[in-house]
């Protein structure tokens, strides 16, 4: 296992890079989507091109890029350009770094500021309506022309030839030394209890209803109005009028708590991870009483450490999901499916 590692080290950085950064700003997300048609373009495959635009389209209808974000987003793929240059070895940098990046400027930092700013002033995928109207109307020349496009090809051309089937390859063994080295602790330590792996099955966390720090232990549809009403320019927080008006009636039926307000969401200390939304949050008797959907922020360091002090689960109170059938979606036929437990 330890020759894998060794093996894999001098180039443990070309994926992450990859993924999480030269892939990471907003500006590249729309050329990725402006570059699914490539292939579909060259071949003049009009049904394939038709297909594409109905489901792009859908996909960046809210996606938000104003200026703001603009501004952040060219901040990010600066500081991402810079990172990669001082942390992947010059023999490991894509091509392109050298004869197009660097040539922006006297020195490595100059070009890339220079470089970033040309890429945010010419690239249509860094205005979203130009990005959304080439998804409606793409052409190859136009695509094949973009900064943008020219960027994301070359990063991601370079990794997949130099790259991938290292890591790959990778992948591959340390899975198959995994579980010889598995077994080996569970042959050396009989007695030990070891969690089960549970990788694409069903599987139970326990837990407690818990708050941490200066967090309150449960909110209610009242905060959710308050945030509305304070941001109401951000879409992040718009509320469909019906529930506004559900809630200046306090039309909550059997779903209020004793002091008249209507629970949304609470903490739990269960883990919770990437592929847990949705899942039900049951108490000791066996009945639902939420659903996860998030983990809370001072947290994000659990998938290294967990820290049970802070660590807490959001959960969608069930008593809120039952008014939004009932009330707000009027669908009293599934309501009257259901065994509900006051």
């Amino acid at each position: 296992m330890a020759k894998v590692f060794d093996t894999y080290k001098p180039y443990s950085l070309q994926a992450t890079y990859l993924r999480e950064g030269i892939l990471a700003p907003t500006i590249i997300k729309y050329t990725q989507m402006g570059a699914a048609f490539e292939d579909a373009l060259n071949k003049n495959d009009t049904v394939k091109i038709a297909s594409l635009t109905a489901q792009l389209s859908e996909a960046t209808a809210d996606l938000p890029y104003d200026p703001a974000i603009v501004t952040a987003d060219m901040r990010l793929f600066d500081s991402i350009l810079v990172l990669y240059y001082n942390n992947i070895p010059a023999d490991q940098q894509a091509a392109y770094f050298k004869e197009v990046i660097l040539t922006y400027g006297k020195t490595p930092r100059e070009a890339i500021k220079a470089y970033t700013t040309y890429v945010f002033e010419n690239s249509i995928f860094a205005n979203a309506d130009m990005a959304k109207a080439f998804i409606k109307h793409p052409r190859l020349g136009l695509l094949k022309n973009d900064i943008a496009y020219k960027h994301l090809d070359a990063f991601r051309t370079h990794y997949n030839k130099a790259f991938k089937p290292k890591v790959d390859e990778f992948a591959e063994q340390i899975t198959a030394l995994g579980r010889k080295y598995i077994k080996g602790l569970m042959e050396m330590n009989p007695k030990k209890v070891y969690y089960p792996d549970a990788n694409s099955s069903l599987r139970l966390t326990y837990g407690s209803v818990k708050s941490y720090m200066k967090y309150p232990l449960i909110t209610n549809l009242d905060e959710v109005i308050q945030k509305n009403t304070m941001y109401a320019d951000n879409p992040e927080f718009s509320i469909p009028e019906r529930l506004k008006m559900l809630h200046k009636n306090k039309d909550y039926g059997r779903y209020a708590m004793k002091d008249g307000k209507l629970p949304v969401a609470f903490l739990s200390d269960n883990d919770i991870t990437g592929g847990n939304s949705g899942s039900p949050v049951i108490d000791g008797e066996g009945r639902i009483i939420g659903l996860a959907f998030d983990g809370n922020w001072e947290a994000m360091s659990g998938n290294i450490h967990f820290e049970p002090n802070n660590k807490r689960t959001i959960n969608v109170d069930i008593r809120y999901v039952l008014f939004l059938v009932e009330k707000y979606g009027e669908a009293t036929n599934l309501i009257n499916e259901m065994t509900i437990i006051q």
